[in-house]
């Protein structure tokens, strides 16, 4: 990609810059560095922050050094990440009473610069001190955006992996958990971690690996950080009941009672106070490994299981406590369901949609319409049948009025005694309004279309704490839509929408680069980004090996 030279001389600049610097500039090191925005067509954001009221120098590079330093305080490197030696920019700053300096620049809305890679760091100062660079800020490395699509980011997955967890933990890093080799001809579990830097756009594998491989298990982060993992599909094929407690900051794990079932396709809600509800799920019975060659492995990884339904046992939730580390069964109302969605609510309850229940004395398996919210403080449930909500392996998110939006998912169809998972085309999308459960009472959602035929969707909250968010849905194909090896996926299956609870309206607003079935997306607020990781399928023309690319994309 041709780059602009912005070359200056910078030695000389930080010499000027460091003897014109006021005297009142403050010891100690410089904070975070953290990049906010960089969309084409509107304009670069990069926050620095230092000591208050303090001065420093920011750069703003195309490549990466080391460029070295002339000096640096005892204890800090003496190189900084960006190439001063070729294409960039720098100035001086003066932070703020908060020890924070804002600086932004407005972007060409052109479409060559898609993916341009940048590299910025700061440094703090203390003029006329035996060295006057006492604080060094952490290095970013980003790429430019168009408001409508998605890039790769700058560093891939170092292992190619789907159907893994993807989470955000307390220092705003991201981790990735096991999963499964994506190659659907020798898919196995994975048991390797990478933590995602989304200010650098960077995976990298850390020094421990899961105990045992595993694949399509839950995660929950925890009100202390630490990472609660549950179930899935081991190496064998069998299906798990351990669990264990990941620990980010201080990188081990800790081996917790197993839970009173194994399970797969479970959920994992953290509910208020810190205990986990873990609901639905289903084990496979004597002598049946899990079959990893479907992408959904449930209902399809069961191929003889249709008429034998002793062959599958369904399981009852459970609760875990952190404090005690023991699991104690839900003795409630709360009908077992395999691909459900669960999720917690503003007031303290749980609602439960979907998912697949066994009926009557067929043993056949099909999607249940009956809506169900728990209350974790009485242990007490309510429940609505709504029949637009029969459906499974699909996303809901709560809302910031107190309802919740469920939307994508499939239905089961049944052929020659194998299970098969019908596009989502059709299925509707619900809005519950608030208070959703105030009296333990399920009202009729509003219903509104789909967007598109995709299955497997993912819902974002942007901004998530806000009291006016933006809901936005990932969508993703099943792989049987996409015939290897050219790309004939449905359209809109690579799609991100935008959706308007009020109107019950969808917008399109960003295209995803490939369709990555098993997908996972989280959304970054510190940088104002989206990220979706999950290896392409069909392996993109010109890989060398399975996928391992991820994509990153802003938000409108």
């Amino acid at each position: 990609m041709q780059r602009t030279a912005l070359s200056r001389g910078f030695a000389a600049g930080l010499l000027a810059l460091i003897v014109a610097g006021p005297v009142s500039a403050q010891l100690g090191t410089s904070g975070p560095a953290v990049y906010r925005r960089g969309v084409l067509g509107a304009d670069l954001e990069i926050e620095f922050n230092g000591p208050a009221l303090g001065t420093g120098i920011w750069l703003l590079a195309a490549s990466s050094g080391p460029t070295l330093l002339p000096c640096a305080a005892a204890g800090l490197p003496n190189q900084l990440e960006p190439n001063i030696g070729t294409s960039f920019v720098f100035s001086g700053m003066a932070f703020d009473a908060t020890g924070q300096f804002l600086w932004n620049s407005p972007l060409p809305a052109s479409p060559a610069l898609a993916g341009f890679e940048l590299y910025a760091q700061s440094i703090s100062l203390t003029p006329f001190a035996p060295c006057p660079v006492t604080g060094i800020s952490n290095a970013l490395r980003f790429s430019l955006i168009p408001p409508s699509n998605s890039v790769l980011t700058i560093g891939s997955m170092v292992v190619p992996r789907r159907s893994h967890s993807f989470d955000e933990l307390p220092d705003g890093t991201a981790v990735l958990t096991g999963g499964e080799n994506p190659d659907p001809g020798n898919p196995f579990p994975l048991s390797s971690i990478e933590i995602y830097d989304p200010l650098r756009e960077q995976f990298e594998l850390i020094g421990l690996t899961l105990p045992s491989a595993r694949t399509r298990h839950t995660t929950a982060v925890l009100p202390n950080g630490t990472l609660l993992i549950s179930g899935g599909v081991g190496a064998g094929g069998e299906v798990l009941d351990t669990a264990l407690l990941f620990d980010p900051v201080g990188g081990g794990f800790q081996q917790i009672p197993p839970m009173n079932a194994a399970r797969v396709h479970h959920r994992a809600t953290v509910l208020e106070g810190g205990r986990v509800l873990v609901t639905g799920g289903v084990a496979g019975g004597a002598g049946k490994a899990y079959n990893l060659s479907s992408e959904f492995g449930f209902p399809d990884a069961f191929p003889t299981s249709a008429q034998t339904p002793d062959t599958l046992s369904q399981v009852a939730a459970e609760l875990f406590d952190p404090q005690t580390q023991t699991w104690s069964t839900v003795q409630a109302n709360l009908l077992p369901r395999v691909g459900h969605a669960a999720t917690l609510l503003n007031n303290g309850t749980v609602l439960i949609t979907g998912g697949l229940v066994f009926q009557g004395q067929t043993g056949l398996l099909d999607e249940t319409p009956i809506v169900t919210v728990w209350d974790p403080a009485t242990n007490a449930t309510s429940s609505l049948i709504v029949p637009e909500l029969a459906r499974s392996f699909h996303d809901q998110i709560s809302t910031a009025a107190g309802g919740a939006i469920v939307t994508g998912g499939g239905t089961v169809n049944y052929t020659a005694n194998t299970f098969e998972l019908n596009s989502g085309g059709g299925l509707p999308t619900a809005v519950f309004d608030a208070p959703l459960a105030g009296t333990l009472s399920v009202t009729q959602p509003a219903i509104g279309g789909p967007p598109d035929p995709a299955p497997l969707v993912s819902i974002l909250c942007v901004p998530p704490d806000s009291p006016n968010p933006r809901y936005y849905v990932i969508t993703c194909p099943e792989p049987r839509d996409i015939p290897p090896p050219i790309m004939g996926d449905p359209a809109g299956s690579r799609q991100v929408y935008l959706f308007d609870a009020a109107s019950l309206s969808w917008s399109p607003v960003v295209e995803l680069v490939f369709e990555r079935p098993g997908h996972t997306g989280l959304y970054f607020d510190s940088i104002e980004r989206a990220v979706v990781t999950g290896s392409a399928w069909p392996t993109p023309i010109g890989s060398v090996g399975f996928d391992r690319t991820a994509e990153v994309f802003s938000l409108p």
